[in-house]
């Protein structure tokens, strides 16, 4: 309802009221459960340029760009070995992963040095250099809440005032603490076969304010039991060969280095009927709901 008269000024003239039966009765439509797999296999065509592809789901989530999740995107960056991609995200948060071959990732004047399987974190917001090492090229996998400030239509902060500093995790350090945390905590009566990736800013276990980031183990022949939260999840597929997750009544068949998400709320479960562990590296917008106390996790 909107209302003009006579002598009203331009600023009473933009004010709207609705309905209480219709603005609190929002409808949009549901996010199902997706794998990305044409993107990994893009990233990793052996002939190609450098280049950023993205797991894009924005025209399902209602999203004015690029978007995996409301709040999250997920992509895939290949580097030729000739070609330095050089890149500049509006996000806050940047989880890098790297999936093929080594290289370096220059901010400024921090440099870092990464190998396969390593994982780094970044401030975003400020001119990166991507380049590869190796002759065959190297292969990214990128996490940013680029949605999020998008959706608001907000700039990062600069890298100086940002809360995050470069961090690097080297795949050794995340086997040796995955391995740790099974060796010495349990849950549910069961070991633990999860390691959260934090980093050294106030103590906070979290690895930005808005992310969550995990490094999970499904073991042989076994399962993580169905739950749900209210956080969206974006899992990259690190090792499998057999594993899948069932997403409400739906199966996820996951392939290595695929990108999967797994809607809000949804009640899902993974399963890994082998005799080889299976590895993901999970990225959710959980920063946000713990800080909100609306996380919602539960087995029911």
């Amino acid at each position: 309802m909107g209302t003009t008269s006579p002598g009203m000024t331009p600023y009473q003239e933009r004010s709207r009221f609705f309905s209480v039966d219709n603005a609190f009765n929002v409808k949009l439509a549901d996010i199902p459960p997706h794998i990305f797999e044409a993107e990994r296999d893009a990233a990793m065509a052996a002939d190609g340029a450098s280049e950023e592809i993205h797991c894009n789901l924005g025209g399902l989530v209602g999203s004015a760009g690029p978007a995996t999740s409301p709040l999250m995107l997920a992509s895939y960056i290949r580097l030729s070995a000739a070609q330095p991609l050089t890149v500049r995200y509006r996000a806050s948060t940047e989880i890098y992963c790297v999936l093929k071959g080594s290289g370096s990732t220059r901010l400024r004047n921090e440099c870092i040095q990464w190998s396969e399987g390593d994982v780094f974190v970044l401030p975003g917001g400020a001119q990166e250099v991507h380049e590869a090492a190796a002759p065959g090229g190297a292969v990214l996998w990128l996490c940013t809440n680029e949605p999020l400030l998008a959706f608001e239509n907000l700039w990062p902060a600069p890298v100086d005032e940002s809360s995050l500093r470069p961090t690097h995790y080297t795949r050794k350090m995340m086997e040796e603490a995955l391995d740790e945390a099974m060796r010495h905590t349990r849950r549910n009566g069961k070991q633990a076969r999860s390691v959260m990736l934090g980093m050294d800013a106030g103590g906070r276990s979290t690895v930005s304010p808005a992310f969550t980031l995990a490094f999970n183990s499904i073991a042989p022949n076994d399962f993580q039991m169905p739950h749900r939260h209210n956080s969206a999840a974006i899992s990259l597929v690190l090792k499998c060969s057999d594993s899948y997750s069932m997403v409400e009544d739906q199966k996820v068949v996951w392939s290595r280095f695929a990108t999967f998400l797994t809607p809000a709320g949804s009640m899902h479960s993974h399963h890994n009927p082998t005799s080889d562990e299976a590895l993901l590296l999970i990225v959710q917008d959980g920063g946000l709901h713990y800080h909100c106390r609306t996380m919602g996790f539960s087995l029911t």
